[in-house]
């Protein structure tokens, strides 16, 4: 739904038909009618870029801040300040919601509608993606439409234009971001083949970096993604998402997260992907103690644009505890990685809130899987030695045959060597001792 509607609707104002994309019903502004009523509903508001018109007391506009100056006779900035109250007071508020109209413009061109359209469905998503999400479309023709109004100093500071005043972004596919009901930027997919930069985010650096791009469904948990398409196709599987944009998710954007009671990663199944979400949960213990998070760890090469409804659903029904994720990436590999991985995560959860919770996990696992390794070396020498092989063990020691197997107190293998040249595998024979 539109700022427009959005606004609209809180005000009481109710539709009495549509046609073709096009909201009609009574005019808000009443009192510029004869008789201060608007008999015939004459108010029209465009569904998708919420572009409204009378037609009987001539009010008309593009954007909520029109409208908003109209039926509560309020200046620009007031109505600016209304819609976002931690908002700057000044004319890029506006200039973005005016750019933003441009880019859809120039998206719903007939030739162009229809590619976008078989864009949108060879991404696995519903054409009405386009308007929920109002994706539009930019090129060089965008600069040449708004610096009629605005001078190439404003687009440089939004950073839409170089600093010589040239358009660089190409051709590309626009997706906004908003915070709260602002309008922040885009990130902005080329639509060019074997372009220098894939991806491109552009925003007002006046609201810092705390916005992530998404539209809410209410929930007590919050899925995080690293694309805008991601996050499309997880809002319309059901899921409450929003997309980091990459696998960067700031301080700002982790004290954001923290009203959630459950933060569920699920970036790419990448190294970038897999170490990010990692990074995330001993960074985010600092600023969100109180919330679970969790991993959805899904296949390399994938992502949730490139999934079905049906394969997201398995990979979040197997979701895990990001702790338990943590230590079970740390407990693979050989004895020796897994040592210094084990020896690194210690350092860091001593680094964490309430650390001794995490200890004790983590000697809970080792507890429960008592020397891995040990069991792992006994079944592959019983396979070469046979069950009658001589094993006798004395404290963090095993002796098998005539080889000698030294472990840490965590279970891990750190010395193995041959005591005897001499002694067979045999019960017979003279019996090997430990050594020091």
């Amino acid at each position: 739904m539109n700022k427009t509607l959005e606004i609209l609707y809180k005000k009481g104002w109710k539709e009495t038909s549509r046609s073709k994309g096009q909201l009609i019903g009574k005019c808000p502004c009443e009192w510029r009618h004869s008789n201060g009523e608007d008999k015939n509903p004459s108010f029209s508001v465009n569904e998708e870029s919420g572009a409204f018109n009378c037609f009987a007391c001539g009010l008309k506009g593009k954007s909520v801040v029109t409208l908003l100056m109209n039926t509560d006779n309020l200046t620009k900035q007031e109505a600016i300040k209304l819609l976002n109250p931690n908002s700057y007071i000044n004319k890029e508020d506006f200039f973005l919601e005016e750019i933003q109209s441009e880019f859809i413009k120039l998206r719903k061109k007939e030739k162009r509608q229809k590619s976008f359209e078989k864009y949108i469905e060879s991404r696995n998503l519903p054409i009405k993606a386009l308007s929920d999400f109002r994706i539009g479309y930019a090129s060089g023709t965008i600069y040449r439409v708004m610096a009629e109004k605005y001078p190439a100093s404003d687009f440089q500071k939004e950073k839409i234009l170089s600093e010589d005043g040239s358009w660089w972004l190409g051709k590309r596919i626009t997706i906004p971001i908003y915070s709260g009901n602002v309008l922040v930027g885009w990130t902005m997919r080329s639509a060019e083949q074997n372009p220098d930069r894939k991806y491109v985010n552009i925003h007002s650096e006046r609201y810092g970096t705390s916005w992530m791009f998404g539209k809410s469904i209410p929930s007590k948990q919050v899925y995080i993604v690293e694309g805008a398409f991601d996050a499309i196709s997880m809002y319309y599987y059901g899921y409450n998402t929003v997309a980091s944009l990459g696998t960067n998710i700031t301080d700002e954007r982790m004290i954001t997260l923290a009203k959630y009671e459950e933060i569920v990663l699920m970036l790419d199944g990448d190294k970038a992907g897999l170490t990010a979400m990692q990074t995330f949960f001993f960074r985010h213990n600092h600023h969100a103690p109180n919330s679970i998070i969790s991993i959805v760890e899904i296949p390399k090469g994938k992502d949730p644009n490139t999934m079905t409804k049906s394969e997201v659903d398995t990979a979040v029904s197997e979701k895990k505890q990001a702790f338990d994720w943590v230590l079970e990436r740390t407990l693979t590999g050989t004895p020796d990685e897994q040592n210094a991985k084990l020896s690194k995560l210690k350092a860091k959860v001593k680094q964490m809130k309430q650390p001794e919770i995490y200890l004790a996990k983590i000697q809970n696992v080792l507890e429960s899987h008592t020397f891995p390794n040990i069991n792992r070396v006994l079944n592959a020498l019983v396979d070469k030695v046979g069950t009658h092989a001589y094993v006798k063990a004395k404290g963090n020691t095993i002796l098998i045959g005539n080889r000698q197997y030294k472990f840490d107190n965590d279970g891990f293998l750190i010395e193995e060597k041959k005591i005897s040249d001499v002694w067979k595998h045999t019960l017979g024979g003279e019996e090997p001792q430990i050594k020091e």
